[in-house]
């Protein structure tokens, strides 16, 4: 009975908290900032993941050529949550190189810097996951200050990662998502339901920045395959098939030399499967060897837009980066795994030519080489009615904040 009175009362305060964090985050929603002495509108990004800046760099730039606007780049070392420290220091920092008006967030005493001096109008983030960052760049201290944007750092194709897309304790401080899909937009504004008729959260969908160079991307038949398997064999986000079928891709190299072969895991996969005793270290690197002297091309470096340009087939587990080369109008062999597609995943899924053996990998390259690709006008038809928006996204989304930033000041 204790147990259970125990748990009634931490769920209450659970719930009284959460209501007080939903209020004081409205009011500031809802609260307009008094305007700086300058006309133009002074725009953040807070960067720490160089691998995932092509969804705001766009945004970026845009901003950064208009006459109206002022931006700058708040880089953040990466941060660990647990001894809330720093991990590392600015050496190398992709931003801090690359980037003359990039301010670095943490001094050099490991103190963070003055978030009032930014005197920032909106802020982006790159994560809906405030614990990567010091406290004082969180959403829900920044929230009182500035008005926090995101867009999503991956196109969401499965709904069992819902829950991390969507979570209360990042969105309830963020004043406008410009999010990567219709689909995401519905789930979103019913989960915030009142303060999104209230107008005090936004929810838009005006395009995803980081797909138009693949709706432009040109096509140069060389008879290239990627690889791409999925890092995990999780029963919840898994469903990767390296295991399966490593050896069936060495062995279409042997049968197909002038087939070129390029196998790009995710970053993670190799560490995954030894931490989870899938593969030992020495298997990994005798893996490696072998794709090495058959001539395929371990690609762990190449920028994702050239790596996928450079393939006239994707051969994959699920993936956000299926969305990408889905808009150049390639084809791709996709391997169903344990992961339900979404709404819109599941229509690309329609246009995709869907592995279940072997067999089938070399006998559908083989076909599609020889020109046979039944699928490619259904694959036009679902990017013409899915993907509209993609061009132009950035232009957009900068009219946004600068149509907001008018509409605020003259009110």
């Amino acid at each position: 009975m204790s147990n259970f009175l125990g748990k009634c009362v931490r769920k209450a305060a659970h719930t009284a908290k959460n209501g007080l964090l939903n209020l004081r985050s409205a009011y500031y929603l809802g609260r307009t900032k008094k305007r700086p002495h300058s006309d133009k509108i002074r725009v953040g990004f807070i960067v720490q993941m160089s691998e995932i800046w092509d969804k705001e760099e766009p945004v970026y730039s845009v901003l950064k050529n208009h006459s109206g606007t002022e931006v700058f780049l708040l880089a953040v070392p990466k941060w660990d949550f647990e001894t809330q420290q720093t991990v590392n220091d600015y050496s190398g920092n992709y931003f801090i190189k690359n980037y003359p008006d990039a301010i670095r967030a943490i001094n050099p005493d490991g103190t963070v810097i003055d978030t009032d001096s930014l005197n920032a109008d909106y802020i982006f983030y790159q994560r809906p996951y405030d614990h990567y960052l010091p406290e004082a760049l969180r959403s829900s201290s920044l929230v009182g200050k500035t008005k926090c944007c995101y867009i999503p750092y991956g196109f969401a194709g499965a709904d069992v990662f819902n829950e991390g897309n969507s979570n209360p304790e990042f969105f309830r401080n963020i004043y406008v998502s410009f999010l990567e899909s219709a689909y995401m937009q519905k789930i979103l504004e019913s989960k915030f339901r009142l303060n999104s008729l209230l107008k005090l959260r936004h929810f838009e969908n005006i395009g995803y920045p980081s797909l138009e160079p693949y709706v432009k991307m040109k096509q140069n038949f060389s008879k290239t395959i990627l690889w791409t398997p999925r890092w995990s064999y999780d029963e919840k986000i898994g469903g990767s098939h390296f295991i399966e079928y490593k050896d069936a891709f060495l062995a279409l190299k042997n049968k197909h030399n002038d087939w070129n072969l390029i196998f790009r895991p995710h970053p993670l996969m190799f560490d995954e499967f030894v931490s989870k005793k899938l593969m030992s270290q020495a298997e990994v690197d005798d893996y490696l060897d072998k794709l090495n002297r058959a001539g395929i091309v371990y690609d762990y470096d190449t920028s994702l837009e050239k790596a996928l340009e450079s393939a006239d087939i994707l051969f994959t587990d699920y993936s956000s980066v299926i969305v990408n080369y889905f808009l150049t109008g390639k084809p791709i062999l996709y391997c169903e795994g344990i992961i339900e597609l979404n709404g819109l995943y599941s229509k690309m899924s329609e246009g995709m030519y869907i592995v279940k053996s072997e067999n089938e990998i070399e006998q559908y390259i083989s076909d599609l080489f020889d020109g046979n690709d039944s699928l490619r006008e259904k694959r036009t038809a679902i990017i013409k009615s899915e993907f509209s928006n993609c061009v132009g996204a950035a232009e957009r989304i900068a009219e946004w904040i600068i149509n907001d930033y008018n509409k605020k000041k003259q009110s």
